[in-house]
């Protein structure tokens, strides 16, 4: 071969090994990579590190081939360190290359204090504990959501016997159907067990039949609640649109002694089914986000019958006049949220508006409207560090065709002429979680006041015969401290 003849073999050699090089120093950023389907590149575990505790800082960037030959010992110690931080917790599996199944679990154990008179008298120290957690399966970073959430609740209380335990399960799936659209729905199950309450309404008489201070116990202060509902959000800009329709019924424990046909006012169980529904917008930026909302429900009971206006009778009792129909109640109301957020301070302060109206759909009886109004202020003045405080009030008056002073009915409290209702709660909570752990330790405080002008009928102080002149008015005071930890 002559001279020539070799240089231009040379040459042709030299020019193939070059584009060779070049062909892997130029490739795109945005090539899959190997293994990766190009059509759902998305769905690969490590295409979005941010997402899933990796660097934010690297995601997205290509590989470059020669990193391996110019890595430094420090380098790969890098390497070493942010792999082994990127690794997902124990109950954060990957399915595959589209499916993730997570496992959030949550549990706290408390500890505290409360005085005070709602549905009974509770005073004294109690301690409760619970337990929640929800498997779930994710598609494709949130296209798709499977999810059984369970939770159980215990409150043991050591000075009396209203002890409870609360407990549910439920199934829900959400929809990404399009990037702007999402679509779900929730069906739940809800005991609440409350065995052996003392029954105000079942007073322990001696053999001159008054009341000896003691009460019978019952169970029919527990119930079973089923509820279902379907929702959807749209996306429109800055606005979020949404939409949801409920169903919910409540299933009460029957005491022994009540009796549908013979006494059917005593004892009634609050069995009742409840349709409701809710449109809305919210939208905004911060540091002031907003959404305003409609809603309306319908009620619908099994045994409780509608009553007469000003005398509240049923006509129920065997032998009277023909029963009013059970009870029908229609709600609506308005709601608006003002959020605004101040990251530089680490604040954050919400404040909710309502309006609501319950209409008594046979005498007007239980019609009302009620005003509310909750602020509530979240403070993170350290590292770590959380101060929540909350405050609501409710305004409620009813209507002057419905409670009125007669022969059954004892006046109204302060002289009033028309029924009315205040309720007054205070919240506040201090947190702190310990570094590099999942625990939480807290102390929270509760103040709760209701103030009415109606009158009740409380057996034990009340034999029957005795004027009513029993107030509702009540004070509740609840202290606690407690850890709880996420997972």
């Amino acid at each position: 071969m002559s001279a020539s003849a070799r240089a231009l073999a040379l040459a042709c050699a030299l020019a193939a090994a070059l584009a060779s090089t070049a062909g892997v120093a130029w490739a795109s950023p945005h090539d899959p990579a190997p293994g990766v389907d190009a059509d759902n590149a998305d769905s690969d575990p490590n295409a979005d590190s941010d997402k899933e505790g990796g660097d934010p800082d690297d995601a997205g960037l290509a590989a470059d081939p020669d990193d391996k030959a110019r890595a430094t010992p420090r380098k790969k110690k890098k390497k070493a360190r942010t792999k082994r931080k990127s690794r997902l917790p124990e109950v954060h599996t990957l399915v595959g290359r589209r499916w993730m199944f997570l496992m959030p679990i949550e549990a706290s154990l408390a500890g505290g204090a409360l005085s005070g008179f709602r549905l009974l008298d509770q005073r004294g120290p109690f301690v409760e504990g619970s337990l929640s957690a929800a498997p779930s399966m994710r598609y494709q970073r949130g296209k798709l959501l499977l999810a059984l959430p369970v939770e159980l609740a215990h409150r043991q209380p050591f000075e009396h016997d209203i002890q409870w335990t609360h407990a549910s399960a439920g199934l829900s799936l959400d929809a990404r159907v399009r990037d702007d659209v999402e679509v779900g729905a929730k069906l739940r199950g809800l005991w609440k067990i409350r065995p052996s309450w003392p029954d105000l309404y079942q007073p322990i008489l001696d053999d001159k039949g008054l009341p000896t201070g003691s009460l019978n116990p019952t169970a029919r202060y527990s119930r079973n609640t089923l509820d279902a509902d379907a929702h959807a959000q749209w996306r429109l800009d800055d606005l979020r649109l949404f939409a949801s329709a409920g169903f919910e019924r409540l299933v009460a424990t029957k005491d022994p002694n009540f009796d549908p046909i013979l006494r059917p006012t005593h004892l009634t169980p609050p069995d009742s089914d409840r349709w409701s529904g809710r449109l809305g917008v919210d939208g905004g930026a911060d540091p002031w986000r907003w959404r305003v909302e409609a809603r309306a429900a319908h009620v619908a009971h099994a045994f409780d019958f509608a009553r007469d206006a000003g005398t509240g009778l049923t006509h129920a009792a065997p032998g009277a006049l023909p029963p009013n129909p059970l009870a029908r109640f229609t709600l609506i109301g308005l709601g608006h949220r003002s959020t605004f957020q101040l990251r530089t301070l680490k604040t954050r302060l919400t404040l909710d508006l309502d309006i609501d109206h319950n209409r008594d759909a046979f005498d007007g009886y239980q019609t009302w409207t009620q005003l509310g109004l909750s602020p509530a202020l979240r403070l993170k003045p350290a590292p770590r560090w959380r101060i929540d405080l909350g405050a609501s009030a409710r305004w409620r008056r009813y209507t002057p065709d419905g409670y009125q002073a007669g022969p059954t009915h004892a006046p109204l409290d302060d002289g009033d002429s028309v029924r009315a209702a205040a309720t007054l709660r205070f919240e506040a909570e201090l947190a702190h979680t310990l570094k590099a752990t999942p625990v939480t330790f807290f102390v929270n405080g509760q103040r709760l006041d209701i103030d009415t002008n109606f009158p009740d009928y409380t057996p034990t102080l009340n034999p029957p015969g005795t004027a009513l002149d029993v107030d509702q008015d009540t004070l509740n005071i609840q202290v606690m401290a407690g850890a709880r930890a996420e997972f």
